[in-house]
C-alpha cells in the first residue's frame, strides 16, 4: 500500500518566507522546506497497481496556468485543541476548479471524494500540545502574511512516507498546464 495525494509545489522564495515565520510556538512540529506544499486532494492508501491507474487517469485533467497568492494564517481544530497552523490562499475560482476536476476524475474511477470541505492552505506546523495564549499571539503576529502571487503551471501526484520525524514526500508524476 502507498499513500497518495495531489499537490501544488511552492516557489523557493515563498517557502523561505514561510520558514522565516515558523517559530515561537512550543509543542509544534514545523514543516521543513521540502514539506511545504498546497494539497489539492488527499487520496489515501492504495495498492501499488491502483496507484499506477491513478497516475494515468490524472493525465485527463486539463487546465490553464493561473495565479495564486498566499495570504493570512489560521488553524484547524478548536480553540482549546488546535491541531495545525497554516498559511492561507486567497480565494481563487481557478484553484477550486482544478481541485474539482481532480476530484471528478478520481470519483469516476471509484475513489470517493474527500468528505472535508476544500480549504486551500499550506501546512506550517502540526500542534502536539496546548499552546494556550501563545497560539493566539502567533496567529495575530502573522495575520499580515501576504506574499507576491505565483503562477500554477503544474500539479503533482505525490507519495507520502510517514516516519518518526514527519512525512517525506516523493513526486510520482507532474501534470503541466496547457498553454493554448
Amino acid at each position: 500500500m502507498i499513500r497518495l495525494f495531489t499537490a501544488i509545489h511552492l516557489p523557493k522564495e515563498q517557502k523561505l518566507s514561510l520558514l522565516s515565520r515558523m517559530a515561537g510556538l512550543p509543542k509544534v512540529r514545523w514543516q521543513t522546506e521540502d514539506q511545504l506544499h498546497l494539497t489539492l486532494r488527499f487520496i489515501g492508501e492504495v495498492e501499488e497497481n491502483r496507484a499506477e491507474e491513478i497516475r494515468l487517469m490524472l493525465s485527463e485533467v486539463s487546465f490553464k496556468a493561473f495565479p495564486i497568492r498566499l495570504s493570512g494564517v489560521g488553524k484547524f481544530g478548536s480553540r482549546k485543541k488546535a491541531r495545525m497552523v497554516w498559511a492561507g490562499i486567497e480565494g481563487s475560482n481557478k484553484l477550486k476548479a482544478l481541485q474539482e476536476k481532480i476530484t471528478n476524475v478520481l470519483r469516476r474511477e471509484g475513489i470517493p471524494p474527500d468528505e472535508r470541505k476544500f480549504t486551500p492552505h499550506v501546512t506550517l506546523g502540526r500542534i502536539k500540545g496546548n499552546n494556550g495564549p501563545r497560539l493566539q499571539e502567533f496567529l495575530e503576529g502573522n495575520d499580515d502574511l501576504s506574499m507576491p502571487g505565483f503562477e500554477v503551471e503544474e500539479f503533482h501526484l505525490m507519495q507520502s512516507h510517514l516516519g518518526r520525524t514527519g512525512a517525506y514526500y516523493r513526486v510520482i508524476e507532474a501534470y503541466p498546464a496547457q498553454f493554448q
